[in-house]
């Protein structure tokens, strides 16, 4: 105890925004199948502009869209911009 310990860290509930994406946009296995790609970066700010209170971290959102089943591919060959793949309902 005492200790800052990975498992101890409180991860916030994303759940209502992650669903909020899932009525409107599905996961897509493959960039050719995408109708839409995001950044992790892009729904932490979207998440941010609707709720600018809300206590969470890029991880936070990353691990949320991910346990949704949504896919992180390269953003190009030589990319190290990662991109969630959606495709419209």
């Amino acid at each position: 105890m005492g200790q800052n310990d990975e498992n101890d860290v409180q991860r916030a509930d994303l759940t209502p925004y992650i669903d909020a994406i899932m009525e409107r946009y599905r996961p897509a296995e493959t960039a050719r199948e995408a109708t839409l790609s995001l950044s992790t970066s892009d729904v932490y700010r979207a998440i941010k502009d609707l709720n600018p209170g809300l206590s969470f971290s890029m991880d936070d959102v990353f691990d949320s869209m991910q346990a949704a089943g949504f896919v992180f591919k390269a953003d190009g060959i030589a990319s190290i911009r990662f991109k969630g793949l959606m495709q419209e309902r």
